[in-house]
């Protein structure tokens, strides 16, 4: 997935999609969201790409990957990129994603928790008369 720390450039974005395992299409997407550098262009139009645009790709994946947005990637990109951004803000970041994933983990113990009722209280029935699919048209969820 990733080579030695020699240099690369002229890299294609099929190079760049191999190497980080991102999309073609994702990557595009980041830079039409411009949370990645500027990409020079040949003079057929093809993207261009060096070992910048490859790190910038794994800093992003690595930041979704813990949970953060978008908005929040780009937030440290433009800081980080602007000089303003300190590790004490970027460590505060960290602490609102893992107070986010905590929250993430409850939900799916919750939903969990509320499949297991709604199995046990199956009466095997068929469809039409099936008793979970009964209370989830109804909206009835247990808490």
């Amino acid at each position: 997935m990733s080579e030695p720390q020699s240099s690369r450039a002229n890299l294609s974005i099929g190079d760049v999609s191999e190497l980080t395992g991102s999309s073609i299409d994702t990557i595009r997407y980041y830079e039409r969201v411009n949370l990645m550098p500027e990409v020079e262009r040949t003079s057929g139009g093809h993207r261009v790409y060096t070992d910048e645009h490859v790190r910038r790709l794994a800093f992003i994946r690595h930041s979704r990957a813990l949970g953060l947005s978008l908005e929040q990637i780009r937030q440290v990109v433009d800081g980080t990129e602007g000089g303003s951004y300190s590790c004490e803000e970027w460590q505060s970041l960290l602490n609102l994603c893992a107070e986010g994933i905590v929250r993430q983990i409850d939900d799916l113990r919750t939903a969990e928790r509320n499949l297991r009722e709604m199995i046990d209280a199956c009466g095997q029935a068929e469809l039409p008369n099936c008793r979970v699919v009964e209370r989830l048209l109804a909206g009835e969820i247990p808490q």
